[in-house]
């Protein structure tokens, strides 16, 4: 049952990379965090079925690494030139500027 918790816990931390790309990394794109996963989660489990050993390290984390490198090198190779503002960086009760953005127009209703 051990073993199984381990290799979950091994493959269940590569959806941090989506998390940190969606927080602070606006330049990624679908494709490298998609790609980033499924690479760390075929790592992961190979080094876990090689029984690799890397000095006490987590191989979750060495597979994390992996997986970091790929979701923000290959979002930064993607299309676009526009910057974007991280949602993380994006003052409470203000949304991000998009270059789609339309001004709101309000309108008043009379009963």
């Amino acid at each position: 049952m051990l073993t199984v918790l381990n290799l979950s816990g091994y493959v269940g931390i590569q959806f941090a990379a989506g998390w940190l790309a969606l927080l602070f990394g606006r330049r990624t794109t679908a494709l490298s965090v998609s790609t980033g996963i499924t690479t760390g989660c075929l790592l992961a489990i190979a080094l876990y079925l090689a029984g690799v050993e890397i000095g006490g390290i987590n191989i979750g984390l060495i597979a994390l690494l992996v997986n970091l490198a790929l979701v923000f090198g290959l979002g930064r190779l993607g299309r676009g030139t526009a910057p974007h503002t991280p949602i993380a960086r994006t003052p409470a009760g203000h949304r991000a500027p998009t270059s789609s953005a339309q001004p709101a127009q309000h309108t008043t209703v009379n009963p």
